[in-house]
């Protein structure tokens, strides 16, 4: 396939923007985080100017993009919190009717990355296991095994966090 044309990365972002922002949220959970990495990755996919075999290899390159794009911002908002704690008063507080929600997001966010990315990708993006092999460019044995332990790990953060919050 050849490099893209203007029209055609129009109709990229056009195709694609609400699947990465989707993608971006679900790591950042901030709405402005999530459209600038949207941005951010639309801006490197145009000054990259990297040939593309299929559609499949452009969405996934974007996907992947996006994911990395999205852990960067997570590290950087982690080091603005140690540098400056008013940040953590500006977070936002949660009701008691999005507890349960709110317990099952930082139990996946307190997962390691390799979980965390397939629990992202096939529960809350719904993403097929040969689809997440393609992103995260691993073998859908590898996907599947890596998927069973993240349950694994994830039930244990849920039941450790649920008891916390029952007593």
């Amino acid at each position: 396939m050849k490099r893209l044309t203007d029209d055609e990365f129009d109709a990229l972002v056009y195709e694609y923007s609400q699947v990465l922002f989707k993608v971006a949220y679900s790591y950042t959970k901030n709405i402005t985080d999530s459209e600038d990495i949207v941005q951010e990755v639309f801006m490197k996919l145009y000054r990259a100017h990297k040939v593309f075999e299929n559609n499949d290899h452009i969405k996934n390159w974007l996907i992947r993009v996006t994911i990395n794009q999205s852990l960067n911002e997570i590290k950087r908002k982690r080091k603005e919190m140690l540098i400056d704690n008013e940040y953590i008063n500006d977070l936002p507080d949660i009701s008691d009717a999005d507890e349960k929600n709110e317990v099952i997001r930082e139990c996946v966010m307190s997962l390691k990355n390799n979980y965390k990315n397939v629990i992202i990708l096939f529960y809350y993006d719904n993403y097929s296991i040969k689809e997440i092999s393609n992103i995260l460019k691993m073998s859908e044995s590898n996907v599947k095994v890596t998927l069973n332990r993240a349950r694994k790990k994830l039930k244990d953060e849920i039941d450790k966090g649920g008891n916390k919050n029952g007593k």
